[in-house]
């Protein structure tokens, strides 16, 4: 089995840094950023 080789400038890309988990000032968020819903996955999931 042959190791993958990243395409040339892929590792040049800076990773990804997540934004901050809590907002000063606010008890309770709901961050929308991640591909997910207020309200949870729908029963029909």
């Amino acid at each position: 089995m042959t190791t993958p080789t990243p395409l040339k400038g892929i590792m040049d890309i800076s990773p990804y840094v997540g934004g901050d988990a809590s907002v000063e000032g606010m008890a309770r968020i709901v961050k929308l950023s991640s591909n997910e819903g207020a309200t949870g996955p729908s029963p029909k999931a």
